[in-house]
């Protein structure tokens, strides 16, 4: 997998707490990080959110970096086209400061960008499952 995900520019980092430290740590230095938000959360490490109607438990990184002084947030979506890719970039400012709030309304905007092209987006991924660590789905 690492292989797959570097490429001149990108170096990713593991999902511990020293791999946070060194994202946040090269953003106070002037870099950019990307990241994917829709992934499980691994442990007790997320919250649950809706996506597509349904919960889903989610990692809370963007949202708790969303929150850091002097930090611009663009969701960027790429779609394969017949010669290569479109990308499109839409500038995220949440509404407030609360992690759920942000981790919602980041969803939201996910799930319509998806909406836009549902076939290219990666259903096989289980991001609807219950991973054994996670807290309790919020009551319906």
């Amino acid at each position: 997998m690492l292989t797959g995900r570097t490429e001149t520019n990108i170096t990713p980092v593991p999902t511990t707490r020293k791999g946070v430290l060194s994202l946040i740590k090269h953003l106070k230095n002037g870099g950019c990080l990307g990241i994917l938000p829709d992934n499980v959360a691994s442990g007790g490490d997320g919250e649950w959110v809706k996506f597509f109607g349904q919960d889903v438990y989610a990692t809370s990184l963007a949202a708790k970096i969303c929150q850091m002084p002097n930090t611009h947030a663009v969701i960027v979506q790429s779609l394969r086209t017949k010669t290569g890719f479109s990308s499109k970039c839409i500038p995220f400012k949440p509404s407030n400061d609360e992690t759920h709030d942000i981790m919602q309304e980041l969803y939201a905007a996910i799930e319509s960008l998806v909406r836009e092209a549902p076939e290219q987006y990666y259903w096989s991924y289980d991001r609807f499952r219950h991973p054994e660590k996670a807290k309790p789905k919020p009551d319906a």
